[in-house]
């Protein structure tokens, strides 16, 4: 169906765009949290996914069901990475020059969709965590009594 792409509650809160009335009372809130990275990432992937969770899951959008997502994203980053390097190897006039373009094009594809670009994170107003309160009179001053 084509027109604008779908975005998850959490993130439209995250924008400050979130309308109740636009909502979708049934959508699923998965946990957050890191999944366990998939055995297959190379090295150079292995470190992007630690780099990458621990910032996703602070600003709390992701959870298991990312983790495939999650994995095509460093696993093209370890690539680009590995071409970069073969390139500089044995110069720009190579085979490699039109995978690389391929690898930059998969992740600029799949970047936005955990606000890894400055444009898409530019849309995110991260939300302050409440201060959680153990008593609602925990900031309650009593009126001095002047004499």
């Amino acid at each position: 169906m084509p027109g604008r792409k779908k975005l998850p509650t959490k993130l439209k809160e995250l924008k400050g765009t979130a309308r109740a009335h636009r909502e979708n009372p049934n959508e699923p809130e998965p946990e957050v949290c890191v999944p366990d990275p998939p055995g297959h990432l190379s090295s150079v992937a292995r470190a992007e996914w630690d780099r990458i969770t621990r910032e996703l899951v602070n600003i709390g959008i992701i959870s298991l069901l990312d983790r495939a997502t999650l994995a095509m994203i460093c696993q093209t980053w370890g690539r680009i990475l590995e071409l970069e390097i073969e390139i500089r190897e044995k110069g720009i006039v190579s085979p490699e020059m039109k995978a690389l373009d391929r690898e930059y094009e998969k992740f600029r594809k799949l970047a936005p969709e955990f606000g890894l670009t400055p444009a898409s994170r530019s849309k995110v107003h991260a939300m302050i965590p409440k201060k959680d309160k153990s008593d609602e009179w925990d900031d309650f001053e009593p009126l001095k009594v002047v004499k």
